[in-house]
């Protein structure tokens, strides 16, 4: 059972859009994952991290062959703040410019009244290819068991 550990100093610098973070498991592997947006607004949620956790070892892919349309997310694009940097547990280790094959065109998130884009335009016929993410924002370390839940 593969666990996120605490594998890095703790960073307390302003995370960016386009930075690209590894996170370390217990069987000494090292997952890439990138901030597609910072500051962003989602309804309610104010100032998050738009972020995606690929199924992308350091070891099968450079950083900037990391995209969307030759890797798998863990899990669709979600919200998350910088609690994980602060506690060591993500690192950020380069940047990404973004292209239209690295990231989706649009983010789709499922509400209570149904799916809206990033801009809360409600959705009648998402896109099959482009994941749909949750209108949720991880409290405290618990995007950490979402990773692990994916990863076991």
């Amino acid at each position: 059972m593969q666990k996120v550990i605490k594998a890095f100093d703790p960073n307390k610098k302003h995370i960016r859009a386009g930075d690209v973070f590894i996170y370390k498991t217990s069987t000494g592997c090292e997952y890439y994952g990138l901030v597609v947006k910072h500051k962003f607004d989602l309804g309610g949620f104010k100032n998050c991290l738009l972020l995606y956790f690929f199924d992308t070892t350091t070891e099968d892919a450079k950083i900037d062959d990391l995209s969307v349309k030759q890797h798998t997310l863990l899990f669709p694009p979600t919200l998350g703040g910088s609690e994980c940097w602060r506690d060591g547990y993500f690192s950020t280790v380069g940047k990404l410019e973004f292209n239209d094959e690295n990231i989706y065109p649009v983010h789709y998130f499922k509400f209570p009244q149904g799916i809206r884009d990033e801009n809360l335009k409600s959705i009648e016929e998402p896109d099959p290819n482009i994941p749909i993410g949750y209108a949720a924002y991880p409290v405290g370390l618990t995007l950490l068991d979402d990773i692990e839940d994916c990863l076991n």
